[in-house]
């Protein structure tokens, strides 16, 4: 046994968790219950070599750090594999520093060396936001135990970018230029997206048995659930027609045929790209008519707030 009740009536707690071989372990306490969960925590954190005591000094690197919320966490999460490519970018540019030595002005010298340089200060945000993130996650599983340094740290304050839509002249601008460049590929995935407000990786996923009884359903979307929309027959011969084509190993440029589209006919969109489509559809569809909540559905949104920053929308568009 493990946990026995000595002379003094206290319950203690003697075992080795790495086998007969490695270190005993040693501790008292006034009951039970406490014994036990002291063991429990010690036989979990022996297959991660995290230590007990918070006072026994923790020299991981953040590289290691990261790789322990991969393994933890980042490898279940979709945008995981994107997320550790950018922690491990930062790490670096950091030079690698020791995890608990790491404070506010580790982050505000990093900054300061790199948003003059290369990144904007939405960027720079991001990446904030990815830091805290990845130590709230291995604080959450107690794999350390030590405060998050970059809760200290305040983002900048950036003014918030105007979501550009299209107007229909500007519309068939780009979808007469796809066509005159035989860009059919690229023109089907416009006008998909124009039609459904999908994204324009959900409309690359597309397949014949997407359309079902008047509606296209999309399964790989951001937040990873399923959502039908209603769609006109010439889009569901769009979309049937897009799955149809031999091209789909081409489909990863298809995004950079419409970059150049909307250069081509003068359009900017500040940096939105395919994604100014998914704007056009939101705005077309409450300037006919449509309700706030009936469109969250159909682009997806978990929370409304989300919906209204698509459409520049205020607290009156919910009277």
């Amino acid at each position: 046994m493990s946990i026995v009740k000595d002379e003094f009536s206290k319950w203690r707690v003697d075992f080795r968790p790495h086998g007969s071989s490695g270190k005993r372990v040693r501790k008292s306490f006034p009951t039970k219950k406490e014994a036990e969960r002291f063991e429990a925590f010690i036989k979990q954190q022996a297959i991660s070599d995290q230590p007990w005591n918070p006072s026994v000094k923790d020299n991981r690197r953040l590289e290691e750090l990261i790789a322990l919320w991969w393994n933890n966490h980042g490898k279940t999460i979709k945008s995981g594999s994107y997320t550790k490519r950018a922690l491990e970018l930062v790490c670096g540019q950091m030079g690698n520093p020791v995890g608990r030595k790491i404070s506010a002005q580790t982050f505000y010298k990093w900054r300061s060396s790199r948003i003059d340089e290369e990144y904007k200060p939405t960027t720079i945000n991001l990446y904030l936001a990815y830091l805290k993130a990845l130590m709230n996650t291995l604080i959450e599983h107690e794999l350390i135990q030590y405060e998050n340094p970059f809760n200290k740290v305040r983002p900048i304050k950036v003014q918030e970018q105007e979501r550009n839509h299209l107007s229909k002249e500007e519309i068939g601008l780009v979808l007469d230029d796809l066509v005159e460049n035989g860009l059919r590929e690229t023109y089907l995935l416009a006008c998909i997206c124009l039609a459904t407000g999908a994204r324009w990786s959900e409309a690359l996923n597309l397949h014949e048995k997407s359309v079902i009884n008047g509606k296209v359903r999309f399964t790989n979307t951001k937040s990873r659930r399923i959502r039908e929309v209603a769609v006109s027959k010439a889009t569901q011969d769009k979309i049937i027609e897009l799955a149809l084509l031999s091209c789909r190993s081409e489909r990863k440029t298809s995004a950079h045929r419409f970059a150049e589209s909307l250069k081509r006919v003068g359009l900017k969109t500040e940096g939105q790209a395919t994604h100014v489509l998914r704007h056009t559809f939101a705005a077309h569809f409450m300037m006919n008519g449509g309700s706030i909540a009936t469109l969250q559905r159909i682009l997806g949104h978990s929370n409304i707030k989300t919906t209204m920053i698509y459409i520049h929308c205020t607290s009156e568009c919910l009277e």
